[in-house]
């Protein structure tokens, strides 16, 4: 091979290693949020375009700060990196898995069918940290918080991210380990009435986000449930 043509090659390889750190968590070497962005809104437009679901679930470890406490940040910052191929293994090779920073977590899910589908993808998620981390030895367990809220023709990135997140924290609320859907304002264009449970309209001034709390309990049953009405900022939704 020619000097000039070994260049080119490390060149190229080169660029193709600083695009990929560009758009990746330098722990985990998951998406980091700018990739995480084009997802969604690629997920998005396959709304607009096939009327499937798409699901946004947001995840947060519960209680990770008494990991690091207890076992050092080096310990932490293993279980994190375990944290992916774990999810991954009930995940579908279609869907993104992608780490905002810190503990939190976030999954789109494109083509989902029905809402309860991403319910269900949630529940596989949340069972999939029931067993504990092996990390040199040391026996770690972590569960974590997971909001649920599902894509319309109408939403933004900023708008699913937003929802997810709060539907996280009121899980978290209720109960960690917990699992929570929002009901969207706008729902794909070809959804059929009767799939429309958790992707309905509200007439308010203010898009919001109706929920339905599932506890997990490291099960694939919830054993409560529970309805409420929350307000975020948003547009208002249409007729």
């Amino acid at each position: 091979m020619s000097t000039i043509a070994r260049d080119i090659t490390e060149r190229k390889r080169v660029e193709r290693l600083v695009e990929h750190r560009s758009l990746h968590d330098p722990l985990t070497d998951l998406p980091n949020r700018i990739l995480l962005y084009d997802r969604i809104e690629g997920a998005l437009a396959r709304v607009r375009r096939t009327g499937a679901y798409v699901a946004v679930l947001f995840m947060d470890l519960d209680n990770f700060k008494q990991v690091n406490d207890q076992h050092g940040h080096l310990i932490g910052d293993l279980v994190l990196r375990k944290i992916g191929p774990r999810l991954q293994t009930v995940m579908r090779h279609e869907d993104t898995l992608a780490r905002l920073g810190g503990d939190e977590f976030v999954i789109v899910c494109a083509g989902v069918s029905d809402p309860a589908a991403a319910t269900a993808i949630a529940r596989r998620i949340a069972d999939s940290l029931v067993a504990p981390f092996d990390i040199s030895g040391t026996t770690i367990a972590v569960s974590a918080s997971i909001g649920v809220t599902i894509g319309g023709t109408d939403d933004t990135v900023d708008d699913l991210l937003g929802c997810a997140d709060k539907a996280m924290y009121s899980a978290k609320t209720l109960r960690p380990s917990g699992i929570e859907t929002p009901r969207p304002a706008t729902p794909p264009v070809t959804a059929q009435p009767a799939a429309l449970d958790l992707a309905e309209r509200f007439s308010t001034g203010a898009q919001d986000c109706r929920t339905v709390a599932l506890d997990s309990g490291h099960t694939a049953r919830p054993r409560r449930a529970r309805v409420g009405l929350r307000s975020w900022s948003g547009r208002r939704p249409g007729p």
